[in-house]
């Protein structure tokens, strides 16, 4: 059964996959997804990696990071400049991922991205 709820709140989502830079060596780089699955509402640029929330709300964030065997992967999920979520998973080997979620309250025109934390040099 198909179940259609109109709402006063329009629906605003986006799901992107592919990271553009895979060696994420520098720390606190942006981690830009460029390949859009959805981009209701236009929040998401795939050039800049950056959500812009179009109206003020609560939004859900999830992310999932794999990499390859052995390799680290260290991230924030930033909210209006400050970490809403965190997490890591390192030298493991196989494919292993890691997932995060933050729910955040925004304003409309605030700003939410992911971030790599983990450079070599850590």
């Amino acid at each position: 059964m198909l179940v259609y709820i109109h709402t006063l709140y329009p629906l605003i989502l986006f799901r992107a996959r592919e990271v553009a830079d895979y060696t994420l060596s520098t720390g606190n780089q942006i981690i830009i997804f460029t390949e859009m699955l959805e981009n209701v509402g236009g929040g998401y640029n795939s050039a800049t990696g950056k959500f812009t929330a179009p109206i003020a709300g609560t939004y859900l964030f999830t992310v999932s990071l794999c990499s390859l065997s052995g390799k680290s992967i260290f991230y924030n999920i930033m909210a209006k400049e400050d970490v809403v979520a965190y997490g890591h998973m390192y030298g493991i080997s196989g494919y292993p991922c890691v997932t995060g979620n933050a729910i955040v309250q925004l304003d409309a025109n605030d700003v939410v991205y992911v971030i790599s934390t983990y450079t070599t040099d850590s």
